[in-house]
């Protein structure tokens, strides 16, 4: 996957130098919207064979410290998403982990991460249950201002995404 700041892509808009306010994040929405999709478009490999895990690993809540055993590869999601969460440039962004922790979730872990958007001008941050690192890619692409989305070795429009990209934001161009 290329940085999101990689002056080799196609771009809908330039990257984002500072914080965006509300009104600059619904122009960007529209920018993207009314923008040509990219033709040329790579194709990643169709299948690949996932390796077989035994065994556990332990998680260890950043909110309350305690310690969660599970599956092996049962954290990849989390890891994931925290690496995408460093991609994302020009927005403060905060992955809420509680729903792995067997103590903060009461008990009954949910697996789901959610995500807090710490939007200019706003008094709390947006809260958005149940993303995935996917959606921290699409953040940190749209804010790049890049007009493709690389997902493993497929490309595909960044305008396809715009839906989700309204969704995670809550604006409409």
């Amino acid at each position: 996957m290329n940085p999101p700041d990689d002056p080799g892509q196609p771009r809908f808009a330039s990257p984002l130098s500072s914080a965006p306010t509300r009104e600059e994040l619904t122009a960007r929405l529209q920018a993207l919207a009314a923008s040509e999709p990219p033709r040329e478009l790579a194709l990643g490999a169709c299948c690949y064979e996932m390796a077989a895990r035994d065994g556990t690993e332990d998680y260890l809540c950043p909110t309350c410290g305690a310690r969660t055993t599970y599956p092996e590869g049962s954290l990849d999601h989390v890891q994931e998403a925290r690496a995408r969460q460093r991609e994302v440039r020009g927005l403060l962004v905060t992955l809420d982990e509680r729903g792995f922790c067997q103590r903060c979730s009461g008990g009954e872990a949910t697996h789901r991460l959610a995500l807090e958007l710490h939007l200019p001008g706003t008094a709390r941050p947006r809260r958005v249950e149940d993303v995935s690192p996917r959606d921290l890619v699409l953040l940190a692409e749209f804010l790049a201002g890049q007009a493709k989305h690389q997902d493993g070795g497929d490309e595909s429009p960044l305008k396809d995404h715009l839906p989700r990209l309204q969704q995670l934001l809550g604006l409409k161009p």
